[in-house]
């Protein structure tokens, strides 16, 4: 088999063994991270503690943006 099959195979079969915690979790890491690139200020520190909550991730994966 030639390694892009493989490589595809591979992707399929960990999209098909995620769980919808993990997907959610996944988004509000994301969210999380874009929330931290974007506040630079020191005001900012209690929201810097919150994004290190596994909990608060998890919960800003399940919302839905507003944007």
């Amino acid at each position: 088999m030639s390694a892009s099959v493989l490589e595809k195979l591979r992707f399929l079969i960990e999209k098909l063994n995620e769980t919808i915690g993990m997907r959610i979790f996944r988004r509000g890491f994301e969210r999380a991270i874009g929330i931290l690139r974007a506040c630079e200020n020191a005001f900012m520190a209690p929201l810097k503690k919150w994004l290190k909550d596994p909990d608060y991730i998890f919960w800003l994966g399940t919302v839905s943006e507003s944007r």
